[in-house]
């Protein structure tokens, strides 16, 4: 297959990466589109499953990365599997999805970055766009996103130098009628991380 871009997503275990990724590679945010299985392309395995690799209609590749908290690994293993994916990648990676569950910002994040960093430089944050996922609140945006956060020093520094931020929900309930209006809460987050996907052509990271 003749993939037109690559984008690899971290963060950690529970996120939800897959499902993102399933409402990407489907194109639809309807309850059944968000747990089946996007179309499978290529697995990286070490003793057990560790990458997965997908494709949509548009012929682009997303890889679904372990996370941590996967309870397989150590913390210092996923670093080392990570490292080893992004190092083995032939054409590299047009952007870097980090998906991180709003309102529970751990030390998880910070570990990605360094891992980020470690293998691209600062410069490498350019092509990383932070997702934070499991936000219900319709309107926020990194603007209001920093004001919240005034006091975090070290936050604020880290999304002026990321290339985008995105926020968004996926929510989904077992009433129809509720169910109905998070569909649409559904359908503009996948929209805005469409669009940030769109604007990924010109950023290939070029590993080798």
């Amino acid at each position: 297959m003749n993939v037109k871009k690559r984008f690899l997503f971290l963060g950690p275990t529970g996120v939800g990466k897959s499902s993102l990724i399933n409402v990407l590679c489907n194109d639809d945010v309807r309850k059944e589109s968000m747990n089946a299985p996007a179309t499978i392309g290529s697995t990286t395995s070490g003793v057990t499953q560790s990458f997965t690799t997908y494709y949509d209609s548009n012929k682009y590749a997303y890889t679904d990365s372990i996370g941590f908290g996967d309870t397989r690994f150590t913390t210092d293993e996923i670093v080392t599997l990570i490292k080893q994916l992004i190092d083995n990648a032939v054409i590299g990676y047009n952007k870097i999805y980090l998906c991180i569950q709003y309102g529970r910002i751990s030390m998880d994040i910070w570990r990605y970055i360094d891992l980020i960093i470690s293998v691209f430089g600062e410069d490498g944050l350019k092509w990383c766009t932070i997702i934070f996922t499991h936000c219900n609140e319709e309107n926020m945006n990194t603007e209001m996103f920093l004001n919240i956060n005034k006091n975090d020093e070290k936050m604020i520094q880290l999304m002026d130098k990321v290339g985008n931020v995105i926020f968004g929900d996926l929510q989904t309930h077992s009433n129809q009628q509720v169910d109905c209006l998070l569909k649409d809460i559904r359908k503009r987050f996948l929209d805005n991380v469409k669009f940030d996907v769109t604007r990924g052509v010109v950023l290939a990271l070029v590993l080798h």
